[in-house]
């Protein structure tokens, strides 16, 4: 097992839920179509995650909002940090390759080395490409930014359905792994866990959102860059 020493949701996360209100919307461009992404309402999760992330590693208190902000420094600032989540330009083609990958590996094996993008599963490329990342956070001491691909297909309009989380434990039983994550949905809640088996990724493996708030296809490590939260 490993964990970030010092961090639990109850104690350094948001105590506030995943819902604001009804405020101004921006949109990005994926593949030439406007996608609004920034609608409040329908949450911020991936700036939430961010926002954490950044007041742990200044070592600053977490705000003591009990309801999310409408206007200030505060609702900026997750709203600027949902924004660079994304990781543009490329973040969202990521999500999209991994929304409109099979379960499983489809294709002969032996071609993989030729079409990879192609034949591979979001199962392998969760738990082969992107969980070797993520523990490697872990086990150096920083929380890891993850991704859930909750929506199928390739439709960018869907990537919205998709939710973001922040991993700071883990443990294994032989091939069964646990990691547990801060969700934004749910606010000081310390039992948010993937659970999931590492036998075979080639084929399909569900995972197990564990107390947790959406569907899950799969997961990936989201780029992430530090910034210096309001005091």
């Amino acid at each position: 097992m490993g964990a970030v020493v010092g961090f639990t949701p109850s104690s350094r996360a948001f105590r506030f839920p995943n819902h604001w209100p009804h405020v101004a919307a921006f949109t990005i461009q994926v593949l030439g179509v406007d996608v609004e992404v920034g609608n409040a309402q329908k949450g911020l999760c991936g700036g939430m995650v961010f926002a954490v992330r950044d007041y742990f590693q200044h070592n600053q208190p977490i705000p003591a909002d009990t309801m999310a902000p409408a206007t200030g420094p505060l609702y900026e600032y997750v709203g600027r940090r949902l924004k660079e989540s994304f990781d543009l330009p490329l973040g969202p083609t990521k999500y999209l390759a991994m929304m409109a990958a099979p379960d499983g590996d489809k294709g002969l094996p032996w071609l993989s080395w030729l079409v990879n993008q192609w034949v591979r599963g979001i199962a392998w490329r969760s738990i082969h490409d992107e969980l070797p990342g993520i523990l490697a956070d872990i086990d150096g001491g920083h929380l890891s930014c993850l991704g859930l691909v909750c929506a199928g297909g390739a439709n960018p309009m869907d990537l919205g359905e998709n939710h973001q989380v922040l991993a700071y434990r883990y443990e294994r039983a032989a091939d069964i792994m646990r990691v547990f994550v801060y969700d934004p949905n749910r606010p000081l809640a310390d039992d948010v866990a993937l659970e999931f088996s590492t036998a075979q990724p080639t084929k399909a493996t569900p995972i197990n959102f564990v107390n947790g708030s959406k569907d899950v296809r799969g997961f990936c490590r989201v780029a992430y860059a530090m910034s210096q939260p309001p005091t």
